[in-house]
Order: C-alpha cells, then structure tokens, then sequence
C-alpha cells in the first residue's frame, strides 16, 4: 500500500464552487466622510474547501468578484470594482488555530485615469496558552474618517 493511497483513506474532503453569486447591497450616505450613500451589485465567484485530517481541521476560502456602484445621487455615475479574497483557517485538536486573508479590490471612477485599490491582510495565530500572533494591515485610500 503506497503512503497516498493510505493518506487518502484517512482524509475527508468536502469543496464546493458557487459559479455566478449574486448579492445586493445598500450603504447609506456618511456625508461627513463625503460618502453619498450607494446600493451596490456583486456577482462572482467562490471556492470552499474543507479538508478534516483526522488530527486537524483545514479550510480554504477564495472569490473573485465584480461590484458596479450605483451612488443613491442620481447625478453621479455608477462605477465599477474588481477583486478577489481568500482565506485560509487550520485548528489542530491540539488547540493550535491560525488564520490568514488576504483582500484586494481595485477600481476607478474616472475611465481609468486614477485607479485605486483596497489591500486588507489579517494574520491570527491562537494557541491555549492565548494569542501569539495578531497582525493587521489596511490600506484603504479615500475615507478618511
């Protein structure tokens, strides 16, 4: 018996693919940040898998979407957004669990001319002892408040 073959029999693996999701979202006006408020459409698609090893429990999550904003000001023009996210979760039942994403989304207003993107990384690493490690990074470049 080869050593994949026996890994193979003690794994359980459970995936599954969402093609074309659809979601709707309405954010109301923050005028203070200069937001005016904006219902936005996302289509796209996503990945989840699940792998239990017996020992541990490992999960993978990513998507790739399109978001069109359309502000609540009739005088504004709708735009367009792209990007992805993943994740990725592990919990050992030896009570170690770590987290990681990693977000990107990128677009512009103005047919191309400036383009901007959100980056979002989060990194979380628990043991029973408590958290060793909790790392943030956001860059998000118009909203300043």
């Amino acid at each position: 018996m080869s050593v994949l073959s026996s890994w193979a029999r003690s794994v359980q693996v459970w995936a599954a693919v969402r093609h074309a999701f659809s979601t709707v979202q309405h954010f109301d006006p923050i005028p203070e940040c200069g937001f005016p408020g904006a219902t936005e459409y996302a289509t796209g698609n996503d990945r989840l898998i699940l792998v239990d090893k017996g020992d541990s429990w490992h999960v993978t999550f990513g998507e790739t979407f399109r978001i069109v904003e359309v502000p609540d000001d009739p005088a504004l023009p709708s735009w367009e957004r792209k990007g992805t996210d993943t994740l990725h979760f592990n919990l050992t039942k030896g009570g170690i669990e770590t987290f990681t994403e990693a977000y990107h989304e990128s677009g512009s207003n103005d047919d191309g001319k400036n383009i901007w993107t959100i980056r979002y990384y989060r990194t979380f690493v628990a043991t029973e002892d408590g958290v060793r490690v909790d790392r943030e990074v956001i860059v998000f470049p118009f909203l300043e408040c």
